[in-house]
């Protein structure tokens, strides 16, 4: 990189700058495009509760309309743009359809408890490795995570999890 820089005529303050750029952005920095594998948003949902505030009461009751076929979700309902999981007896999952990918990946979401439920979340993955496998969102406000996918081979079709002991909503969830 130093010999490639040093060969433009940049000046040695700006080449150490890029230097430094390239360190902390990645290979972003320099064009390479990320490809998203997988997104869902959740927008077709038209209830209420997660994104216009409300984290518990009457919420979270209307159909769960998803931009992916193929998601498993356990105790759902359709809240305000996003997706709520789980009962006040039964806990909240959502397993993603079989995703079409090989390598290593990241995982980002949006996740928010349910009024006063716990805060923990779980991950899991077939056929893959995550970096956390054990989450804590805040109460009141969605937290966004973001995960590293590992060790994911050709033709594994690996499905992600996301779960917790009681209620949550779940929005914005990409790899």
């Amino acid at each position: 990189m130093e010999k490639l820089l040093r060969k433009t005529g940049i000046n040695q303050s700006l080449r150490l700058l890029l230097i430094v750029a390239s360190f902390v952005f990645g290979s972003s920095a320099w064009g390479q495009k990320t490809t998203t594998i997988f997104s869902e948003t959740f927008d077709k949902c038209t209830g209420t509760g997660g994104n216009d505030n409300k984290w518990s009461g009457d919420i979270a009751t209307s159909t769960v309309t998803t931009d992916n076929k193929g998601w498993t979700l356990v105790k759902s309902g359709g809240a305000k743009q996003c997706v709520k999981l789980g009962s006040s007896g039964n806990p909240g999952s959502a397993t993603t359809p079989s995703l079409s990918f090989s390598g290593d990946a990241k995982l980002s979401f949006k996740a928010a408890p349910w009024g006063t439920d716990a805060l923990g979340l779980t991950l899991s993955i077939t056929n893959g490795t995550l970096s956390k496998t054990s989450l804590k969102m805040v109460k009141g406000e969605w937290t966004s995570f973001e995960i590293d996918i590992t060790g994911v081979e050709e033709n594994s079709k690996p499905k992600i999890t996301i779960a917790a002991t009681k209620r949550f909503f779940l929005d914005e969830v990409k790899v």
